[in-house]
């Protein structure tokens, strides 16, 4: 009996989340705040100090930025660093339409928590 699986065929590639657009809008801030790659791990870093010093993190290190245009990837934690400081919203990174109109970026760290919803108001 033989138990064969098919492959399956090769396509494009889908894209979820644009790292090299995301790089891109990263690289083009670091420029206009007139920093070095350090000088942006360091911003990155600060905005959420508080947290960091309850979690005891380590750092984002400027090889870690600099890295995401030729290893193509980022960890979704360092993802939400970097869209917290350019004061974007995930999904201006996700090819294709949104599923979500109201694009709305994330919170200032050490906010309140909120909710958001992509559903429509309630009428009353």
């Amino acid at each position: 009996m033989e138990n064969a699986r098919r492959k399956p065929a090769a396509g494009p590639k889908q894209i979820d989340f644009d790292i090299a657009a995301l790089f891109d809008a990263l690289d083009s801030q670091r420029l206009r705040r007139g920093l070095s790659w350090h000088g942006a791990a360091k911003h990155l870093w600060v905005q959420s100090a508080e947290l960091n010093a309850r979690r005891n993190d380590h750092p984002i290190s400027a090889a870690t930025l600099k890295g995401m245009a030729t290893r193509g990837d980022t960890t979704c934690q360092h993802a939400l660093f970097m869209l917290r400081w350019l004061g974007r919203a995930p999904e201006t990174f996700v090819p294709g339409p949104a599923a979500c109109a109201t694009r709305a970026a994330l919170p200032v760290a050490g906010s309140a928590p909120t909710m958001g919803s992509c559903a429509a108001p309630r009428s009353a």
